[in-house]
């Protein structure tokens, strides 16, 4: 793809919360382009990456499933109608909902879209103005958390500004005349609070720019979303004034540098917040009276039980939030996790040698770990294919193949996979239907 500094396509939205009012709109950096300046990327149909996960949080959290501190799982998982990945080739295992929407993880994202129900989630979208998804809900699965539809700019402010207002939908209002109209509960408050609050935090500037101290910003929460094949880099930010969502891409799709989303797309938001506020001040949000504080256990986010030894305070919504009791702390001092994390954690936490002493679960035995491999670019690519092979303890039942976060197929024990090679460092996952994997990690020149 063609790097950030030639970008050709961008657009910016910025709306007035409190009236819904459409305070400005940028289609495209330049009008008189030759072929496409004329495209409004603020009202084009673009696939949306991870924006639409917040929307997903606030729901479950609506619904008492979901607390900031709620544990969830960023592991290896299969799903029916999707194939995960997260960006990052490394798995986190147990991660709080709140590090898991801040760092866009996408397992857990998914996770959470399964807690609510995929129908309720995109029938969520609808409600908050997303027409261009006008296919049925089954047509995206459960990959809608992860943006495989599309959205428009000035639709995705909007939806934000929901958030920005408690959780009241108000239409976008481009005419002044037009006198503010009725809005409609989406979220409760307390939800568009506890979103927003985990889209604010101090570590966010860090996570964007390396470090903290070279941005001084008014306080705002953001979020950024990259499309499949970089083609689309997304940022919305907002405050109790001002939404401003800003779009950056190709306006003919093509892909972009992997970094553009962080590099270009958050520095403009920024800018603008910066010159709306430029002595670094401005309003936020009041904490509504539905929400209590309580300790939770900090490794399992549940309530602390009597063997639970490190406490975490953590947001409750009153009287909807589920009471769940920490189940993995036990009184022998040992940790019981469902089967999904506990495999994952057993394979983190063993030594290599341990390992090979006991007979394991789940074995890759092809590739070996440590290999390199070397593309010869006069063969034809379908000859150049590595065989994924493993042996398991659970019998014939189908083995789960992921390389680097992404699901690539399934293969039966003594029947290989192929794998066509690429250039690149590869971590190769194997998991069976009982919980257990095995990793190697492999470089192809």
């Amino acid at each position: 793809g063609r790097m950030a500094g030639r970008l050709d396509g961008g657009a910016v939205v910025i709306l007035d919360v409190r009236t819904g009012a459409l305070r400005a709109l940028v289609g495209s950096p330049d009008y008189g382009a030759r072929g496409h300046g004329q495209v409004n990327g603020a009202l084009a149909p673009r696939s949306a990456g991870s924006t639409l996960k917040p929307f997903a949080y606030a729901l479950a959290m609506d619904r008492g499933l979901l607390a900031p501190q709620s544990v969830l799982a960023d592991v290896p998982a299969l799903y029916r109608d999707y194939e995960p990945e997260n960006f990052d080739p490394a798995f986190r295992g147990p991660v709080s909902a709140r590090e898991a929407l801040v760092q866009s993880l996408n397992l857990p994202a998914l996770e959470v879209e399964r807690r609510v129900g995929q129908p309720l989630f995109y029938d969520a979208l609808r409600t908050l103005g997303f027409d261009t998804l006008s296919r049925p809900a089954a047509h995206y699965g459960l990959g809608l958390v992860l943006g495989n539809g599309e959205v428009r700019l000035l639709d995705l402010a909007n939806a934000y500004a929901c958030l920005a207002r408690g959780g009241e939908l108000r239409p976008v209002q481009v005419l002044e005349e037009e006198g503010p109209r009725p809005g409609r509960r989406v979220f409760s408050p307390e939800a568009s609070w506890l979103v927003t609050d985990m889209l604010s935090g101090d570590e966010r500037a860090m996570d964007t720019t390396g470090h903290a101290a070279d941005v001084r910003l008014p306080p705002l929460a953001w979020k950024t979303g990259t499309s499949a094949g970089f083609r689309d880099a997304w940022t919305v930010a907002y405050n109790p004034d001002y939404v401003i969502g800003v779009w950056v891409g190709h306006p003919d799709g093509a892909a972009t540098d992997q970094w553009v989303g962080r590099k270009v797309a958050v520095p403009i938001v920024w800018e603008i917040f910066r010159r709306l506020y430029p002595d670094n001040d401005g309003p936020w949000f009041a904490r509504p009276a539905g929400l209590r504080a309580r300790a939770v256990c900090a490794t399992s986010g549940g309530e602390p039980g009597p063997f639970c030894r490190h406490r975490v305070d953590d947001w409750c919504i009153e009287g909807v939030t589920r009471r769940e009791l920490c189940r993995v702390h036990q009184a022998d001092g040992s940790e019981t996790w469902p089967v999904e994390i506990a495999s994952f954690l057993d394979r983190q936490r063993a030594p290599a040698a341990s390992r090979s002493a006991a007979p394991a679960p789940l074995h890759i035995t092809s590739p070996a770990g440590g290999s390199t491999y070397r593309l010869l670019p006069d063969l034809a690519a379908d000859v150049q294919r590595l065989p994924l092979e493993a042996a398991s303890a659970a019998g014939g039942a189908p083995l789960h193949w992921f390389i680097n976060d992404r699901y690539v197929g399934a293969s039966r024990p003594g029947a290989p996979m192929f794998w066509p090679l690429q250039r690149g460092t590869f971590q190769i996952v194997c998991s069976d239907i009982q919980g257990s994997s095995d990793r190697v990690l492999i470089a192809v020149e």
